[in-house]
């Protein structure tokens, strides 16, 4: 097995930079400012949608939730499935939504997947710190807007970004990312009410803390992609004039991937804990 040396180790990044643009506020505002996103790979965009609109949102999936119509999946931290739901697809031709998307892909843009994620006091574990590009299929141009269902912050588990990770590129695998950034490295954690939007990179390198008090933590996310791009699922702004495409989920692309992998062992442990009784 291989030791790798810290000398062998060289992680570059614009730290004053980083700094000057997180303490100076930048990356949030009441518009987006795309070069910024471009740039350190997310941004947050306050008082966005109408209130209202999100309340009832939270209001339908509050009562999902209560008559177990949807529920956190087995096999992931946070992720609850809410495909098919009619109000939740009817919010992806929301307007103001649309506005901010035609601003990243002017080309056009569709739809990746859209899902919960949430903690509370019944899930409050902290997620590793990880890229989100790994676990996707398709381009590394490919955005995640987080919509809060509740206020989410650093108490009840909210999302912590280190900026301009993405420019690091595709880091080679899916899972936990070692403590490799120099410790100065500057953290984004912001907090976010209803009606707020965090508009995320693909490529960032992202965690959450575990759930400490507060209400549940919920954000709504969708994720959007060029309408060029080949596993682009659903046509949302644009034409889709693509000669390749790659419509598929992970579980029917491979045959032995990581999340296949842990399913496999979770049906083992509840075979021999079973068989044991």
């Amino acid at each position: 097995m291989k030791i790798v040396e810290k000398k062998d180790i060289l992680v570059k990044a614009p730290l004053k930079e980083l700094d000057r643009v997180i303490k100076s506020n930048l990356l949030s505002g009441k518009s987006l400012n795309l070069d910024l996103l471009k740039k350190f790979g997310v941004f947050i965009i306050k008082d966005l949608f109408n209130i209202e609109g999100i309340k009832e949102l939270r209001s339908n999936y509050d009562e999902l939730m209560r008559n177990g119509l949807i529920s956190k999946d087995e096999y992931h931290r946070t992720q609850v499935r809410i495909e098919g739901v009619n109000f939740f697809e009817n919010f992806l031709k929301e307007k103001t939504l649309l506005s901010q998307m035609i601003k990243i892909f002017p080309e056009g843009f569709g739809l990746d997947f859209y899902r919960i994620v949430k903690k509370d006091k019944s899930n409050p574990e902290p997620v590793f710190l990880h890229s989100d590009a790994c676990y996707n299929i398709g381009w590394y141009e490919a955005y995640s807007v987080f919509i809060p269902l509740s206020k989410c912050g650093p108490d009840n588990g909210g999302l912590s970004f280190y900026p301009g990770t993405n420019n690091f590129g595709h880091i080679g695998d899916a899972g936990g990312l070692a403590n490799i950034l120099p410790d100065n490295y500057p953290v984004l954690s912001p907090e976010v009410d209803i009606g707020d939007a965090i508009i995320m990179h693909a490529g960032i390198w992202h965690k959450s803390p575990k759930f400490i008090t507060g209400e549940a933590r919920i954000y709504l996310e969708l994720n959007f992609r060029s309408i060029n791009d080949p596993a682009m699922k659903l046509p949302i702004y644009g034409i889709d004039r693509r000669d390749w495409v790659l419509k598929i989920s992970v579980d029917d692309l491979f045959l032995d991937s990581r999340e296949q992998r842990i399913k496999k062992l979770y049906e083992k442990l509840d075979h021999y804990t079973n068989s044991s009784i």
